[in-house]
């Protein structure tokens, strides 16, 4: 987790630096859609899996951060692409070596099920990428694939600026991915839970 916490409040800095000009303002983000976006959010990760009962770390949260870019089709619909760094205690094994399974990349769609001014809810899915390494060797990365389920509300603020939390579960069909045990489950899960700031680019 040390490595991942500086990482957290650096985005947590940046966030409030680009929401405080738009707090107070109002406006409709997008209109009926077409414009892309760039967006970064801390978070809360957490893991489950054939670790979670047997691992002497009782830490059930960790920090993480992701960042992304994405498109605004319709009103209802967008697509997009993010990257996760995140920390999952219960995964640790110190006696046994390192061990490198905090990277994620997730392609997603999302569709808006409500839809008001400044207020939107969502629902998500696509497929997840998760990297890991080894205990022999962790810097030999090998990847994990996963369908991708989550959801979220968006307030925009202002129509450049959107705040969001967001929330995903990525269901890693490798057993082995993210604690190298294999279990009766044949699959793990990794959360994630997102506090961020959207940036639309709209386009000129």
């Amino acid at each position: 987790m040390n490595n991942v916490l500086p990482l957290f409040w650096i985005a947590v800095i940046i966030i409030g630096l680009a929401v405080q000009p738009a707090v107070g303002q109002t406006g409709s983000a997008g209109g009926d859609g077409k414009y892309f976006y760039i967006r970064l959010a801390p978070g809360l990760s957490a893991y489950r899996g054939d670790l979670s009962s047997i691992n002497n770390d009782k830490s059930f949260f960790g920090f993480g951060v992701k960042a992304g870019a994405g498109y605004v089709m319709t009103r209802e619909i967008s697509v997009g692409l993010d990257y996760r760094i995140a920390d999952y205690p219960r995964t640790k094994r110190p006696s046994i070596g390192n061990y490198t399974h905090n990277h994620t990349a997730n392609i997603f769609a999302n569709y808006v099920f409500l839809t008001l001014r400044d207020f939107q809810s969502y629902i998500q899915g696509g497929i997840g990428m998760t990297f890991f390494g080894l205990y022999d060797d962790p810097h030999k990365f090998k990847p994990a694939f996963s369908p991708v389920f989550g959801g979220g509300i968006n307030f925009n603020v202002d129509p450049k600026f959107t705040l969001f939390i967001e929330g995903n579960i990525d269901l890693i069909l490798d057993d082995e991915a993210m604690d190298e045990r294999t279990g009766s489950r044949g699959m793990d899960a990794i959360g994630f839970l997102g506090l961020g700031v959207r940036m639309n680019l709209f386009p000129k």
